[in-house]
């Protein structure tokens, strides 16, 4: 514990715990989690020639004040053996060394989590052996490097929460081995290259919170090996191309907050590995694909913040993989399917803001995973069906600016979970009143507003 340094004597040094030794030379440092260590990094360090490993990190949620400060030594650059340098999760400042790029045995970097300062150093280009970059929440600016196409062994990358512009390299496309790019949380511009449509190992892209225009390039439907792709909060227009159909790998879509138009695209419905699909905020029209139904391993969908029009499709009855639903402000029409009683893992339930009409079907009974629903300002007409005291898991149920009529149903006092049922602005009645359920120790709010109470306070 205490200030990273070395003593005058380094006796014995190979015993020490995090040290180790290959024919007496130090190979490799090791201390993390559980040490306290702190201070800043000692330039003496850099003449340890045949150290391999270097790991002095720490977690990035850090409870206490030991970390590592100060900026990285430009004397490490006589560290040619070096292969691992860790030092992620502490709070390091300044630029990274233009010497380092002398360190040309490196293959792995882990320097996310401080707070590093300038840009991204092309001379790496030259580290060829180079495996992994985390330069993840810095503070970094500059652009991307095209030089670091060189690096065809590298398989992670991340750059994601820092302040970095510019555009992203159509060369990147060259790095063969690359498996996960992380680069959201920046301020990239321009548009995401076709040319990338020739990477056949990429399984993870992350490019949200940029400032990305353009369109979904048709192109990219070659990159099969795609499993995570997401593109949301930028300025990206056009439509969802049909042809990514062929993405039989993507389990997780994400262009929500974005200015995409056009409609749903039916050919999707064989994508069916597709688990989580985010296409809320965008100006998308149309109907719900009924073909969609084939998704049988969905169990997030959201498509709120747009135009769709039409039904609820009662095929998505075989969506039973779906846990979380979200299509408020729309335009949808038609009455609730009672089909949807087999989506019993369902577990939040938006359809707020549309134009739905019809009853609330009682044989949702069913839906015991349930635990919001919130249908507000639709057309929906009827009673409060008395079985959805069979929704064990109901927290939240707001049901307001309908034209619901009818009391609420003694049978609630069952829901042993709700905390809140808002079901004011429809023509509701008090009587009987519900005195079980305000006994309820979980409810906060009963809000229903008729013309001798709103709520159990009032009575």
């Amino acid at each position: 514990s205490g200030d990273i340094s070395y003593p005058s004597n380094l006796d014995g040094v190979c015993s020490w715990t995090g040290v180790s030794c290959h024919d007496g030379y130090v190979s490799s440092i090791e201390i993390g989690y559980g040490f306290d260590l702190s201070g800043q990094l000692p330039d003496s360090v850099g003449s340890l020639t045949l150290l391999v490993e270097l790991s002095l990190y720490f977690s990035y949620y850090r409870s206490n004040n030991y970390e590592l400060s100060g900026t990285l030594p430009a004397a490490w650059s006589s560290l040619s053996s070096l292969k691992t340098l860790a030092m992620g999760g502490n709070s390091l400042t300044g630029t990274v060394p233009t010497d380092w790029s002398s360190l040309l045995s490196l293959q792995d970097i882990f320097l996310g989590g401080n707070s590093l300062t300038g840009s991204l150093p092309p001379a790496w280009s030259e580290f060829l052996n180079l495996t992994t970059i985390h330069m993840d929440s810095n503070s970094l600016t500059g652009t991307l490097p095209a030089a670091w196409s060189s690096l065809s062994l590298l398989v992670g990358l991340s750059l994601d929460d820092n302040a970095l512009t510019g555009t992203i390299p159509p060369d990147w496309s060259s790095m063969s081995s690359l498996i996960s790019l992380y680069l959201d949380d920046n301020s990239l511009t321009g548009t995401l290259p076709t040319a990338w449509s020739v990477s056949s190992s990429l399984l993870v892209l992350t490019l949200f919170d940029n400032s990305l225009t353009g369109t979904l390039p048709p192109e990219w439907s070659s990159i099969l090996s795609l499993r995570q792709l997401e593109l949301g909060s930028n300025s990206l227009t056009g439509t969802l191309p049909p042809i990514w159909s062929t993405l039989s790998s993507l389990y997780f879509l994400g262009a929500f907050n974005n200015s995409l138009t056009g409609t749903l695209p039916p050919d999707w419905s064989s994508i069916l590995s597709m688990r989580q699909l985010e296409l809320g905020s965008n100006s998308l029209t149309g109907t719900l694909p009924p073909v969609w139904s084939t998704l049988s391993s969905l169990y997030f969908l959201t498509a709120f913040d747009n135009s769709l029009t039409g039904t609820l499709p009662p095929v998505w009855s075989t969506l039973t993989s779906l846990r979380f639903l979200s299509l408020f402000n729309n335009a949808l029409i038609s009455s609730l399917p009672s089909d949807w009683l087999s989506l019993t893992r369902l577990s939040t339930l938006n359809l707020y803001n549309n134009s739905l009409t019809g009853m609330l079907p009682p044989d949702w009974l069913g839906l015991t995973r349930l635990s919001t629903l919130n249908l507000c300002n639709n057309s929906l007409t009827g009673t409060l069906p008395s079985a959805w005291s069979s929704m064990s898991s109901l927290v939240e149920l707001y049901l307001y600016d309908n034209s619901l009529s009818g009391p609420i149903p003694p049978s609630y006092s069952e829901l042993s979970q709700l905390r809140y049922l808002h079901a004011f602005s429809n023509r509701l009645t008090l009587d009987p009143f519900p005195h079980d359920l305000c006994a309820s120790p979980e409810l906060q709010s009963l809000y229903v507003h008729t013309t001798d109470v709103s709520n159990c306070d009032e009575y």
